[in-house]
């Protein structure tokens, strides 16, 4: 990528609901309670909560861990790709505008899933409907320990994942020697064990905090880090 380039990493999982069929995968019953609006509005991944105790869990993490080619096949376009929609349009305006933008490319992660190359082409002719055709499209398959401060430095200009607590987790000894401040990182503001309570918020001295924004503030160190409301990785409505 040339400095003028401006290339987004965007992982399936953000742009692919794919919580929900893995919930169905567990509990049919379970994953039709979370076609209600409480769906959208949750704070956090406590689907042992929000499915009423129907899927445990642990037995989420289990199935979310084992997600493959199948459960795509149930998985719902998120409002991220319309966000997508969004991004590329402004970078089209600049590219227009501006000797100092350059090619635009969206970059797909489709780690984990293992798709033929038909199926994988497929897959971004479908999602380049939503920068309007106005981007390069590639392919990839990086695991969360791949996906580097160095690597971003070097590759990207942005990066949209939904589960950013395992991946600020892999890579924290990488962000002690790297940061990555001009990256932008867009995931959803949530927990991902359970709903926040009033006494994870209150910090003694200052009162009651968005822990979203302690997040962001602290992640500033390394990237620039954006939590988006949460609906947006929740199929579009």
């Amino acid at each position: 990528m040339s400095d003028a380039d401006q290339n987004v990493l965007v992982e399936l999982d953000a742009l692919l609901d794919t919580r929900i069929p893995s919930l169905a995968r567990c509990n049919p019953d379970a994953a039709a309670l979370m076609m209600k609006p409480a769906y959208w509005k949750r704070l956090s991944d406590d689907f042992e909560k929000y499915t009423e105790g129907m899927v445990t869990n642990e037995a989420f993490r289990e199935m979310y861990a084992k997600r493959d080619k199948d459960t795509l096949l149930g998985a719902l376009a998120t409002n991220m790709c319309l966000i997508l929609t969004t991004l590329f349009d402004e970078l089209g305006d600049q590219q227009v505008n501006s000797p100092h933008v350059g090619d635009l490319i969206l970059t797909v992660n489709f780690w984990p899933y293992i798709l033929t190359p038909e199926e994988t082409e497929a897959y971004l002719t479908n999602i380049s409907v939503f920068v309007n055709n106005r981007a390069k499209m590639q392919a990839v398959w990086y695991r969360p320990e791949e996906i580097t401060p160095t690597m971003l430095n070097t590759e990207y200009s942005a990066y949209i994942l939904y589960d950013y607590n395992y991946w600020l987790g892999v890579q924290a000894k990488n962000f002690e020697k790297v940061s990555a401040p001009t990256v932008t990182v867009f995931a959803p503001a949530m927990s991902f064990v359970r709903d926040f309570t009033e006494a994870d918020i209150t910090v003694e001295g200052y009162g009651v905090v968005s822990p979203f924004e302690l997040v962001e503030g602290s992640a500033k160190l390394f990237v620039d880090m954006h939590l988006l409301d949460l609906r947006f990785f929740c199929p579009v409505n």
